[in-house]
């Protein structure tokens, strides 16, 4: 909606279809900040910013490896 790359299909050996290919995508909040993201490794990141006493902020960036 805001021009903003939400996913991004990886090409792989099968073009008739992209159900099995890699892909990442990020995920925004309403302010178009970007919030979080899972790459084509599955490796989720969460970006958080947290407003605290005196208007200072916090900014904290989490990562998970997800494996099965």
């Amino acid at each position: 909606e805001k021009g903003q790359l939400v996913a991004m299909i990886y090409p792989d050996g099968t073009p008739e279809t992209d159900l099995d290919n890699f892909r990442s995508v990020t995920v925004y909040d309403k302010g178009g900040r970007e919030r979080a993201s899972i790459d084509a490794d599955g490796i989720f990141g969460l970006n958080q910013v947290i407003t605290v006493n005196c208007g200072r902020h916090r900014h904290f960036i989490f990562s998970c490896l997800h494996k099965l």
